[in-house]
């Protein structure tokens, strides 16, 4: 996996030889501190949100917190996710992203939006270890 802060285009080249540009899925593993418990991982998102979600134990108890989104351009809304500055998401405006892990190409956005939960239970099957998180 490249880390997604160095460059998008050169994390997307691993998963397209096509044009990013286009609909799909994408998985990003978010930067949650590792040795980090329920309090400071509250305080982290307490410093960006009034309340903290009911999920935020499940992330502390797990080895890897993933996210996953779709987007009818899927270059533009990872450059989003790593600037932290437009249509933000909650988890990688907390906590930053460090990898992309996986992308799935649609051919329209409407069947990216449609397939986003399929692509998160596909991730939690293989990787039980993680929290997967996905709308």
């Amino acid at each position: 996996m490249t880390g997604l802060t160095t460059s998008v285009d050169d994390a997307l080249a691993q998963f397209t030889d096509e044009s990013p540009a286009r609909p799909g899925c994408y998985a990003l593993e978010i930067d949650v501190p590792k040795t980090a418990g329920l309090e400071a991982l509250s305080r982290d998102w307490l410093r960006h949100y009034e309340s903290t979600p009911g999920y935020l134990l499940e992330i502390s108890a797990m080895d890897r917190c993933i996210y996953v989104g779709a987007a009818k351009n899927v270059r533009a809304r990872l450059e989003d996710h790593v600037s932290r500055q437009v249509r933000k998401a909650t988890l990688p405006t907390v906590w930053g992203v460090s990898d992309l892990v996986e992308v799935w190409w649609f051919d329209s956005a409407e069947q990216a939006f449609e397939r986003e939960q399929w692509c998160a239970d596909e991730l939690r099957t293989e990787c039980p270890n993680a929290y997967v998180h996905a709308r």
